[in-house]
């Protein structure tokens, strides 16, 4: 039952400050930050300013950037006692040292009876962390034996994310791979995959967990959102890819590709729950940390007056009908879905809602990258750009390719050891080829005719109408090939070329180590392996 009452702890402190549970600007506690030139692992602050011990650090404890400063501060003073008291035994010493040089040999000193910091008998044992470990040099008579704590020797720990952890418990709950290899593939120490498995598995079956909290502030983020759509006429909706999906639906539910049929679906279907239960679409919390909206046309029902911008919108509602936003400011996202796309903050144009999306981590700074200064508007887009970071030894689980990045090691496993076919969207049968050509003849119905005006061509795969525009007419050709007087759009346009001349085999096959010049000839060869029936 005790285990019980532990697991429920845990999970209600996740995403909160070791020190203080408060939920803004954390930082990992056990991972090696920079601050002014210097590395810092704030676990290891806590240990040698409070003597506060973790014998099993857990990558996922956090602490916030107030307890940060807090605890900065906290270890120099206490460093400044320490240096004073240093000072202080010293001076007592030559002041010892001085008395003795003058009293003559047989006359008794009234010094003889003062107990001074450097007696041997005074034991500091209970102030040296348990993992210290003392060299011989230390317990020499010679050296004086250290006053304060020994310093925590600086450990690197490696990065992950929460979805890494849980592929490798996953992996060695159900005898996919050892702790050893799963550690290997996902990333995470073999230690904590071993305490998170025998936590699992005391877990019984029957346990229920408890019914997420709401907390403070995530209560004025549902108010405000029914504010908002309350007085304005935006739309709330939910993405995957490229594709749109109704916010009330979830990505369970019919997909969009045209905004106007999402927004008619939305005001027909849901006008009654538009604005009640909202709580109910935003669970789980931890799932829901932002919503995204999309303001074409933006307009204030209260007094049908046109809102120019989403900053403008505001300062409307400040100065008009006093009502203010705390949450809404950083967590309700704005778009503006239509044909030319453009973000609603910069009015910077973008070929596809994919490339928007990804642009406007820069508008929302919720997380940092500690390594390279990125921003990010939730946790989830956070927890995928950490991949970036994980170099090291990736071996490839079923032959001996290495990589220096994760994600290379999971691509190269799915295309070539799994052989996985991506879905269809609409019917969800694995399709193998073009994705656009299976629509085109299975789907006609969803299909859009794009025309180029400039040059009539005309085309049924809108990324295909895209990028020609983007390469044909706005395009400047800038990449030239080294062996041909050739100009080319695109990096991978004069790749694809050099191949001509260099007739290099980049591409080997996983199962025959045969080799190819161009991708799609190694995928084509791929299929010869595929068992047949």
């Amino acid at each position: 039952m005790s285990e019980f009452w532990l697991t429920i702890a845990t999970e209600n402190v996740l995403d909160k400050c070791k020190c203080c549970l408060s939920e803004m600007e954390l930082k990992t506690l056990w991972d090696q930050h920079e601050f002014e030139g210097d590395g810092e692992v704030y676990g290891e602050m806590l240990n040698e300013c409070f003597g506060i011990s973790f014998h099993q650090p857990d990558p996922s404890e956090q602490i916030c950037e107030v307890c940060i400063v807090r605890l900065r501060e906290a270890l120099e003073f206490k460093k400044e006692i320490l240096a004073t008291q240093e000072m202080l035994q010293e001076g007592a010493q030559v002041v010892k040292e001085e008395v003795l040089d003058e009293e003559p040999e047989d006359v008794p000193t009234t010094y003889d009876n003062v107990e001074f910091l450097e007696e041997e008998d005074k034991s500091d044992d209970d102030y040296i962390p348990d993992d210290a470990s003392s060299s011989p040099e230390d317990s020499s008579p010679e050296s004086p034996k250290n006053k304060y704590p020994k310093k925590c020797e600086k450990k690197t720990y490696k990065q992950y994310t929460r979805k890494d952890l849980q592929n490798a418990v996953w992996e060695v709950r159900n005898g996919k791979m050892a702790c050893a290899e799963a550690g290997r593939t996902y990333g995470v120490p073999r230690k904590t995959i071993q305490t998170k498995v025998r936590e699992s598995k005391s877990e019984t079956s029957d346990v229920v967990k408890v019914k997420e909290e709401p907390n403070e502030k995530f209560c004025k983020f549902l108010e405000e959102i029914q504010t908002l759509l309350t007085y304005t006429n935006a739309t709330p909706f939910k993405s995957r890819g490229c594709r749109y999906y109704c916010f009330y639906c979830s990505t369970n539910g019919p997909l969009f590709e045209d905004p106007d049929e999402l927004r008619s679906h939305t005001t027909t279907k849901h006008d009654k729950e538009r604005i009640t239960n909202i709580e109910l679409y935003m669970k789980p919390q931890w799932m829901n940390e932002i919503i995204k909206f999309d303001i074409t046309d933006l307009h204030c029902t209260e007094c049908l007056l046109m809102l120019p911008d989403w900053n403008n919108m505001f300062v409307h509602f400040a100065e008009t009908h006093d009502i203010g936003f705390d949450e809404a400011y950083t967590r309700v996202i704005p778009y503006s879905l239509t044909v030319d796309l453009q973000c609603v903050l910069c009015h910077e144009n973008f070929a596809n809602y994919g490339n928007l999306d990804a642009h406007m981590n820069l508008h929302f700074s919720n997380y940092v990258c500690f390594k390279c200064g990125d921003t990010f508007l939730s946790v989830s887009r956070f927890d995928k750009h950490l991949l970036t970071h994980q170099t090291g030894h990736f071996p490839c689980p079923k032959c001996d390719k290495v990589f220096s990045l994760k994600k290379y090691m999971t691509r190269h496993f799915t295309l070539v050891h799994k052989q996985q076919t991506p879905k269809c969207v609409y019917c969800k049968k694995s399709v193998e080829g073009p994705m656009h050509r299976h629509i085109t003849k299975e789907h006609s119905e969803k299909v859009k005719a794009f025309t180029c005006e400039v040059c009539g061509k005309v085309f049924t795969w809108k990324p295909y109408f895209v990028a020609h525009m983007r390469k044909r007419h706005n395009g400047i050709k800038k990449f030239k090939c080294e062996y041909c007087p050739k100009m080319f759009l695109m990096p991978y346009e004069l790749k694809s070329h050099s191949i001509i001349h260099t007739r290099a085999r980049l591409f080997e096959c996983g199962e025959c180590k045969a080799t190819f010049n161009t991708i799609t000839a190694m995928k084509k060869h791929i299929s010869v392996h595929k068992p047949s029936g």
